[in-house]
């Protein structure tokens, strides 16, 4: 079953919507490719949250599970830029710049988030 919470979906529709408006709008800093950077970080983040969630419900593994989804979702990344870098993506470095903005946007969301699920056990 995938997990979206009120909250989750609130952050993904404001990243939607920001990047709808970067897109419209073309403003120099943002890369015109931030609305696939975002899709992909959704489609990563619903995923592994979903793994989490499953994970804390059975209590097997679960920080096992949270650090192999860490190291999981850098790896993707890392693969996600460097496909990107092989198509000579025109400013590259615009493009990452944005990439490592918006990984740092989910990876703060999700630490807030794991952090409010540990309060209450």
């Amino acid at each position: 079953m995938i997990y979206i919470n009120k909250l989750n979906f609130f952050f993904y529709g404001f990243l939607i919507f920001l990047s709808l408006i970067v897109f419209l709008y073309s403003f120099i800093y943002f890369h015109k490719y931030l609305i696939l950077i975002i899709l992909f970080h959704i489609f990563i983040d619903i995923f592994f949250k979903t793994i989490n969630k499953n994970a804390f419900i059975k209590q097997q593994h679960s920080v096992f599970l949270v650090l192999l989804g860490t190291i999981l979702r850098l790896v993707l990344s890392i693969l996600f830029v460097f496909i990107f870098g092989l198509f000579a993506v025109e400013n590259y470095l615009i493009f990452i710049l944005n990439f490592v903005f918006v990984y740092l946007l989910f990876i703060i969301f999700e630490i807030t988030i794991l952090l409010i699920n540990l309060q209450r056990i």
